[in-house]
């Protein structure tokens, strides 16, 4: 005796589709959710390694590694193979102290970093292959252009002041061609910033495209916007800003930013901690106010630390600790923990 076997009718079957749709619909942000998560521990993580890294390169020096390493090398300025510019940073010297020996042994420190330039002359391609190397602990997972054509997502302070390329008396934590040490954070290590996160550029797609060329060479040499704390003139120095704003033509993608680790250089590996993070109002990465758009993000006078994070961007503090600072930071807080000697008192409920 045969029975009749009832299928699916076409209704039941796009039912059962649309319901699988929903359950995926609830699914994906929730997956995002714990992949960004996961990248967000990450990012804390490199940035928690960096922090334990300056105190032992501390220990076994006596002070943190300074920016610009021109002092560092045994040979002299003059020489035709070594530059003041291009040279090795702070990121360089850390480099045994997150288990990167190799690469560290790898670098030859009586030349320049930076592989160009006939004032270095060829000698400089002596670094070409630690030149290339990415190094993980100084990329940041959620940043998805960095490890692509630039390879640092984390910079270090060099304080409140437009002047960090030429300066040597930072009143951030690091600095051009000198060191400090703990003694010299008299705001308190736990008050003071060390490094911040910064998206990286993409060179490959929007190459020297951060502002129009025209901006006032001579700002450069006015000794109100050059200044060791912006605070000594900040309206002049947020007007300059404001401008920088208004000639962006693609605010998000900057060429070199974060370019190399190697070199301590501002916009590569150091930022100044001026403009508040992941900011609405100036949506930059760097401001140059001395050179037209054919130039590199490095020795620019105001960077912007950002981050892909929803709300803010993680900090690593002298102390050590790591924390996340929010977007809402007033700036004058912002510039409060961006100097370690302005005997400025924070409190850690204002970020």
């Amino acid at each position: 005796m045969s029975r009749n076997r009832r299928g699916f009718t076409l209704i039941e079957l796009l039912v059962v589709i649309a319901i699988i749709a929903v359950l995926i619909a609830l699914l994906l942000p929730a997956v995002q959710a714990a992949r960004e998560a996961a990248r967000h521990a990450q990012c804390v993580n490199n940035l928690k390694q960096l922090g334990l890294a300056l105190h032992n390169y501390h220990q076994a020096v006596g002070a943190f590694p300074m920016m610009n390493s021109a002092a560092y090398s045994n040979v002299p300025p003059n020489n035709d193979n070594f530059t003041t510019w291009g040279v090795f940073g702070a990121h360089a010297f850390l480099l045994p102290y997150l288990e990167q020996s190799p690469v560290y042994n790898a670098c030859n420190f009586d030349f320049g970093s930076y592989p160009r330039g006939s004032v270095n002359s060829d000698m400089t391609w002596t670094n070409i292959t630690v030149w290339n190397t990415k190094v993980s602990s100084f990329i940041c997972p959620s940043d998805g252009l960095a490890g692509q054509d630039n390879i640092c997502s984390y910079q270090g302070n060099c304080g409140t002041g437009t002047d960090a390329w030429v300066s040597q008396n930072s009143n951030g934590i690091f600095c051009q061609n000198k060191t400090y040490g703990l003694a010299s954070v008299s705001d308190g290590t736990s008050n003071t910033i060390a490094a911040t996160e910064a998206l990286v550029g993409a060179e490959g797609t929007q190459k020297y495209r951060w502002y129009k060329a025209g901006f006032n060479s001579s700002l450069t040499g006015d000794p109100t916007m050059m200044v060791r704390d912006a605070r000594q003139n900040l309206a002049g120095i947020m007007a300059i800003a404001a401008q920088c704003q208004a000639t962006i033509k693609t605010p998000s993608l900057f060429s070199n930013k974060g370019y190399r680790w190697q070199v301590g250089a501002p916009g590569f590996t150091m930022t100044n901690i001026i403009i508040t993070p992941n900011s609405s109002q100036f949506t930059f990465s760097t401001c140059r106010w001395d050179c037209n758009e054919n130039c590199g993000v490095d020795f620019g006078q105001l960077q912007t630390p950002s981050s892909n994070h929803a709300g803010g961007v993680n900090v690593a503090f002298a102390d050590g600790s790591v924390r996340f600072v929010k977007d809402s930071i007033s700036q004058s807080t912002w510039m409060s923990l961006g100097s370690r000697d302005g005997g400025e008192i924070v409190s850690a409920d204002s970020y």
